[in-house]
């Protein structure tokens, strides 16, 4: 059964108080923060002076196009995996004939 609890996350020097249903959950939101924070430190080394909300700017496009990526490899997986089992059903179709 999944319990509801507070956690506290920080990111780019700020605090965020959301609530999680799960361990697991709370795992996904402190390693998202860890690596929006790991990108938010990397991109102010590469670019240094630039205004804080376009670091933020440019990390968030940056997650949207790996998602994107994401998406789409997942689409050409799928596509892949109907594709297989088509085959494969016709095999044991033949096989049965």
């Amino acid at each position: 059964m999944s319990e509801q609890r507070n956690i506290t996350v920080k990111i780019s020097g700020r605090e965020y108080s959301l609530v999680v249903r799960s361990e697991e959950e709370e795992e996904y939101y402190r390693l998202a923060a860890d690596s929006v924070n790991k990108k938010i430190a990397l991109y102010q080394q590469r670019f240094l002076g630039k205004p804080e909300t376009d670091i933020l700017s440019f990390v968030a496009f940056n997650v949207c196009v790996a998602n994107v990526k994401n998406a789409k490899m997942l689409e050409k997986m799928n596509q892949e995996a109907t594709g297989l089992h088509d085959e494969i059903s016709k095999y044991l179709d033949d096989i049965e004939k």
